[in-house]
């Protein structure tokens, strides 16, 4: 989550939403919106607001707070909320399609870690991978945006040791 919220700050469009067909509002800072299941199929929202004003530390500590108040029943979705994580790690799935939930112009799904060969390296060894499955409104942002988007929080996840230090 850390990862994806340093990539948004290089990204505008991450941050932004559209009112109706024709009312661009990009925010200043990140409201990070984190899909968090109840009983009964019950869907939340967690928010962490100026997600990307926090260190590490604060980050976290943030996260589970909301988490925790959203498993209590407080759903916080706001409009200001520009892309959420759904992660499914813990339910098996490595693939799915998530759905974009307007006004929000992104959901970002993360998928089981599992070990899978690592294609850069000479010799045959194993590597832990995640798959990301980015939906997105393509009023906001493209293939090649998103792509770029993408590649940004890959690169984050791979050298979390440096964004973590900020």
């Amino acid at each position: 989550a850390y990862a994806v919220v340093a990539a948004v700050k290089g990204f505008p469009a991450f941050r932004s939403s559209l009112r109706g067909d024709d009312v661009l509002r990009v925010y200043d800072h990140v409201a990070l919106g984190i899909a968090v299941a109840l009983p009964g199929d019950e869907l939340v929202t967690a928010v962490v607001e100026d997600a990307d004003m926090l260190d590490w530390q604060e980050f976290a500590a943030r996260c589970r707070e909301r988490i925790e108040e959203a498993r209590g029943g407080k759903d916080q979705a706001s409009d200001a909320v520009s892309i959420s994580l759904t992660i499914m790690q813990s339910f098996g799935l490595r693939d799915a399609v998530p759905v974009v939930v307007p006004p929000s112009m992104a959901t970002l799904f993360l998928g089981e870690v599992y070990s899978g060969l690592d294609q850069a390296a000479a010799e045959p060894r194993l590597k832990r991978h995640v798959n990301l499955a980015l939906t997105f409104d393509h009023r906001l942002v493209n293939g090649v945006g998103a792509a770029q988007f993408l590649n940004a929080v890959k690169k984050n996840v791979e050298e979390i040791d440096r964004v973590l230090a900020g």
